[in-house]
C-alpha cells in the first residue's frame, strides 16, 4: 500500500476535515497557509482542541475560502467559558475584532 494511500481514507470527522479534503489539500499544506503549527492544527481536525484561537479559525477561513466562519466552526468552539469558577468572562468588544480582522 502506497503511503499516502492511508490519507484518502481519513475520516471526515469534523467540519474542518470535510472542507480542507474537498478543497483536495492536506494538513501540511492547509496548516501551513494558515500559520497554525502542524501538530496544532491535527488537533483541531480531529476535534481534540475545544477553543481555537480567533485568528486560526479566521486564517482557516480565508485559506478554505469559505463564505462564513460557520462552515468550519465546531459547536464546541461557540460555547461559553469561564476563567475560573464563579467568575463571569466579558465577551470581546466587537469593534476590536472588526478592527484586528477586517472583512
Amino acid at each position: 500500500m502506497e503511503r499516502g494511500a492511508s490519507r484518502e481514507r481519513t475520516k471526515q470527522r469534523t467540519k474542518l476535515a470535510a472542507a480542507r479534503l474537498a478543497r483536495g489539500l492536506t494538513q501540511k499544506q492547509l496548516a501551513h497557509f494558515a500559520g497554525i503549527p502542524l501538530s496544532s492544527y491535527r488537533r483541531l481536525e480531529r476535534g481534540q482542541n475545544s477553543s481555537p484561537p480567533l485568528r486560526w479559525v479566521v486564517n482557516l477561513q480565508h485559506v478554505l475560502v469559505l463564505d462564513e466562519l460557520h462552515e468550519v466552526l465546531e459547536e464546541e468552539w461557540l460555547e461559553y467559558r469561564q476563567i475560573r469558577p464563579g467568575t463571569p468572562r466579558r465577551p470581546p468588544d466587537r469593534r476590536i475584532i472588526e478592527a484586528r480582522y477586517p472583512v
